[in-house]
């Protein structure tokens, strides 16, 4: 392990359980994980100064999905 990103409270598995989200809050996801990770990218690149694919943009506003107020992803 290099030690510049070794992190030592870093968990070796990490897993996603929604079930108290559900229950507590009567919430449920809109978008896959695999979309959500496709907006990122897009959002990344976009800060970076890269054109991104935008497909992953576009699931969210179809979704009407907004996490952010943040100017670049706003326009």
């Amino acid at each position: 392990i290099d030690p510049r990103y070794f992190r030592p409270t870093e968990v070796e598995i990490l897993k996603a359980d929604i079930t108290k989200a559900k229950k507590e809050l009567g919430w449920s996801p809109t978008v896959k994980l695999s979309q959500l990770v496709r907006a990122m990218v897009d959002y990344d690149l976009m800060e970076i100064g890269i054109e991104p694919p935008g497909e992953g943009i576009e699931i969210l506003e179809s979704e009407k999905f907004s996490w952010t107020d943040n100017s670049v992803t706003k326009g």
